[in-house]
């Protein structure tokens, strides 16, 4: 009974580790070679839009982090989608207003009681990455 809950733990951690992109678009017949861009004017071909890819929540609603494991994960996709080229833009999306933000703390000290507070205002910015999946023409 012990090895079947341990199975169990070991495929949790491992799936919660895993890099996932949900893909909408067309798929068309599997591709050996993809290329991969983070800008579009480096796209030397003429190329259309086959599809978009989202980065899958992985454990607890955290995103993955880890670029190198995304890159890996969208050209085995694109493979199996039977895109040529893949595209990488990062995009930033300032709203209207502000974030403030603001700390207290109280510690007693050997002379008496000293109040430390700290504060921050800053912008509200949405920040993502689209993953387009490009066919060339």
């Amino acid at each position: 009974m012990k090895h079947v809950y341990m199975t169990l733990i070991l495929s949790f951690v491992l799936a919660s580790c895993a890099v996932r992109i949900n893909y909408l678009g067309s798929t068309s017949a599997p591709t050996e070679n993809v290329d991969v861009y983070v800008d579009p004017s480096a796209i030397k071909r003429p190329y259309t839009i086959i599809g978009k890819g989202y980065p899958a929540s992985v454990g607890y609603g955290a995103v993955v982090n880890s670029t190198d494991k995304l890159q890996r994960k969208a050209v085995e996709l694109a493979r199996e989608k039977g895109a040529n080229a893949v595209l990488f833009q990062d995009y930033q999306v300032q709203h209207n207003g502000t974030n403030f933000y603001a700390a207290s703390r109280t510690d007693s000290l050997g002379k008496g009681v000293i109040t430390t507070t700290s504060g921050s205002v800053a912008p509200i910015v949405t920040s993502g990455r689209n993953i387009f999946f490009l066919r060339y023409d």
